[in-house]
Formats: structure tokens, C-alpha cells, sequence
């Protein structure tokens, strides 16, 4: 059964892997994963304790008036407290896997040299590079915050890595590496028509549960959504908001697996066909109601695998990822597979080479 305890760090010294969950935005770990823990998905939760044993972590934190790197700080220094030598695998779900991305500079690496930098990639001097510390120092008052914020992850993450604990994998299912448009500036008129839309074409989404409390609520938030002092895990999310950079830093490369779960919901009745077509004009080009699909294979670079599985179909959206059989299987699949091994239905992840929409595109 589904339970969230206290965790006892010190107590997983027989079993160096842990599995960590990372939720989303406006979720919890209950909210993102719980579906792994449904009597439908009981083979690939028995794969996962079979793994794991009952050496399973998750975070739970403040989405919205924390961003990403405050949030990374704060996970940071709880795993600080794991034994040393601990490894790591990281299961992440939209947002969530920001903070993935985050954690894994504990495991930066030199940067990428003509000729490659050979089969045992040197740690970097530091998680971050100056440049990336300048990224922020030089955006004013809105971003001195964070700076600070960058500055102290920094010193985290070299912790973990002097007492070697590492990200050896890290599972990212439609996490908006490249921002969303969803976070845009016109995220108010988006909920205006999307509220009123999902109710009717999508009755088996927890889209359609939207109640008139939760729309008011979601009014007053995308009022705040340009003040990253206000709201910095929403304003995280935009697609040219400077996290964003920052997760996709030309020069930086991080030790350890990457495998991709992405997804672009395909309708088949004529009422939900309606619906994606405005969504589509919104997102200007693949989503999953959520997250554009090409920001789902945004990114550091790996010195290990980095690999895709993409989903498409009337039941992809973002809130089915753990139901689905066959999504939830490859999770399963990236997880437990051994390391020489590719994990079956992945191929080699291949960058997007698409923007992402900043706002609507006007037709």
C-alpha cells in the first residue's frame, strides 16, 4: 500500500540504490505517482520492489512559491544526510524533473572537448560554471534571490559529491526541460478556454473534476505569473524564463543515465479532436495537454545513456503517464534494466530543434 513515512537516512547503509520520487507542479507524490500503486499496475510496481527493497525516497515540497533551485537546495541537504558511497536513481514527473535535472550537477562533469572526454568523464571544479552564476547575478533585482539560491545549491551539491553519493539514473516523464507554453503569458485566456472545454470532452481526466474554486484560484495565480519573486515555480516554467537556460547549458554535462518518457495525446471522438485542435493552436504543434513534446527532451548533456520513449494515443495526456500499461512499463523497464542493456522501447534521445511557443500563435 501507499504510505509516506519519515525517512531514516542513516538506516539504508546495507543497500547503497535508492529510488527518489520528484512530483510536479500542483501535485504531490500521491498525485503524480499514485497510479503505479493501482491493482493494474501491480507487475510494474513489483519490478520496482524487487529493485528497491523498501529503500524508496520521496520528496514532497512547495511547488508554487518556491522555484526549482530553492526547492533543489532543500532536497539537497536532506540527501547530504544519506551514507556515504548512497547511489541514486530519480523517477521525476513534469516539473518535478527540473529538480532532477538540479540535483544531477552533483555529478557535473568537465565539459564536452573536440574528440569526446573518453570513457571516465573527470568531475567538474564545481556544479556550476561561473557563466551560469553570472546568468543570474546579471538579471537585476528580480533574480538576486535565486542567485543567492544558485550560490548555496552550488555548495550542496558539492557535499554529495565529496561523500560520493550520485544520480546513476534519472527517469524524466514529461518534465518541460524546455519550458511550456502552458506558463505563458497567456496563460489566462488558455485557462479561460480550457476550463470550460475539459469538463465536457474529457470526463475521465482529473481535468474534468475543475471546479469553479479551483478556476478562481487559477485566476488570481496567472496574475501573480510574471513575478518570479511572487510565484517562482510558476514563473520557472516559462520557456524563456532563465532556469530554463540554465537546465539547457550548452557546455554543461552531468555523469550518469538519462531516459525520456514523452507523449502527445492523439484523440479519436469528434469532441476531443475539437479540443486538441485548440489546444494545438495554443501549443503550436505536439502536447500533452500539459507540456509541449518537444520540450520533454530538453537537457543536460550525459556522459552515460541518454534515451527516448514516445507515447501517442487518445489515453496519452499528462495525468496518465504511471495508468497507461505501456508507459508505465517502459518507467519500469529504465529503471530496473542493467546497465549494459538498453531498456526496451527507448531509442538514443535526439535534441528538439523546434522553439517552444512563447505565447499564441496567431494563425
Amino acid at each position: 500500500r501507499f504510505e509516506l513515512e519519515p525517512a531514516d537516512p542513516q538506516s539504508a547503509s546495507a543497500r547503497p540504490l535508492h529510488l527518489l520520487f520528484i512530483h510536479g507542479v500542483a501535485s504531490s507524490t500521491w498525485g503524480s505517482f499514485g497510479d503505479l500503486w493501482s491493482a493494474d499496475r501491480r507487475a510494474e510496481l513489483d519490478a520496482l520492489q524487487r529493485a528497491y527493497g523498501d529503500h524508496a525516497l520521496a520528496y514532497e515540497y512547495a511547488t508554487l512559491t518556491r522555484s526549482p533551485i530553492e526547492s533543489a537546495l532543500l532536497l539537497a541537504a536532506e540527501l547530504e544526510a544519506l551514507p556515504e558511497g548512497t547511489r541514486l536513481h530519480l523517477v521525476t514527473h513534469s516539473s518535478g524533473g527540473l529538480i532532477g535535472e538540479l540535483i544531477c550537477r552533483a555529478g557535473a562533469v568537465q565539459p564536452v572537448t573536440a574528440g569526446g572526454a573518453g570513457p571516465r568523464p573527470t568531475l567538474a571544479a564545481a556544479p556550476f560554471s561561473p557563466e551560469e552564476h553570472r546568468l543570474f547575478e546579471r538579471g537585476g533585482p528580480a533574480l538576486a534571490a535565486q542567485a543567492k539560491l544558485l550560490r548555496r545549491l552550488d555548495e550542496r551539491l558539492s557535499a554529495l559529491g565529496r561523500k560520493a553519493i550520485r544520480v546513476e539514473r534519472l527517469v524524466r516523464v514529461a518534465c518541460p526541460a524546455l519550458g511550456t507554453t502552458l506558463a505563458s503569458g497567456r496563460l489566462d485566456r488558455w485557462l479561460a478556454v480550457f476550463g470550460n472545454l475539459a469538463g465536457t470532452a474529457l470526463p475521465d481526466s482529473p481535468l474534468a473534476d475543475m471546479s469553479k474554486d479551483i478556476g478562481d484560484f487559477m485566476a488570481a495565480v496567472v496574475k501573480q505569473r510574471t513575478d518570479p519573486a511572487a510565484l517562482p515555480g510558476l514563473a520557472a516554467l516559462m520557456p524563456d524564463s532563465t532556469l530554463i537556460q540554465l537546465i539547457n547549458w550548452p557546455t554543461a554535462r552531468v555523469d550518469g543515465d538519462l531516459a525520456v518518457i514523452a507523449g502527445d495525446i492523439d484523440p479519436d471522438a469528434w469532441w476531443t479532436r475539437l479540443l486538441v485542435w485548440v489546444t494545438d493552436r495554443f501549443y503550436d504543434g505536439d502536447h500533452d495537454l500539459v507540456v509541449n513534446t518537444p520540450s520533454m527532451y530538453g537537457g543536460a548533456k550525459r556522459s552515460g545513456r541518454s534515451v527516448a520513449s514516445f507515447h501517442k494515443g487518445p489515453s496519452v495526456n499528462h495525468f496518465r503517464y504511471f495508468q497507461n500499461p505501456e508507459s508505465a512499463r517502459r518507467l519500469a523497464q529504465a529503471l530496473t534494466a542493467p546497465a549494459a542493456d538498453e531498456p526496451e522501447g527507448f531509442e538514443p534521445l535526439r535534441k528538439p530543434t523546434v522553439d517552444i511557443a512563447r505565447a499564441i500563435v496567431p494563425r
